[in-house]
């Protein structure tokens, strides 16, 4: 609707002091980002939810001692929509411009 498009990354820090303590929760979020193995299952197995499955058990997941390894995307491959009813809070740390969303991989599904 704005046409306004950001960039937020957990590692750099959070873009306000007050949200500091929600960094681990930011970087453990946003399941369409994540690949899973599939021989987790089913020792582990999602939550039947429509919120939070992914926080849930990828925190048990680590509390049972498996290793969770982060990709930081450095290139543009994944995007969230805010389109104003979103359940989850986005927050960007910075403007990116139609110029470098259209050279990024996702540039060619640009209209």
């Amino acid at each position: 609707q704005t046409g306004a498009t950001g960039h937020f990354d957990a590692e750099a820090g959070m873009p306000h002091p007050s949200l500091a303590p929600l960094t681990e929760q930011f970087l453990y979020t946003y399941g369409f980002s994540f690949l899973y193995r599939r021989k987790l299952f089913p020792a582990f197995s999602f939550a039947a939810t429509s919120w939070g499955e992914d926080q849930d058990i990828l925190k048990r997941v680590r509390g049972g001692g498996r290793r969770v390894a982060l990709h930081r995307d450095r290139t543009g491959i994944c995007l969230h929509n805010q389109h104003g009813e979103n359940c989850s809070r986005s927050f960007a740390q910075t403007t990116v411009t139609l110029d470098t969303l259209r050279a990024s991989p996702l540039g060619p599904l640009l209209p």
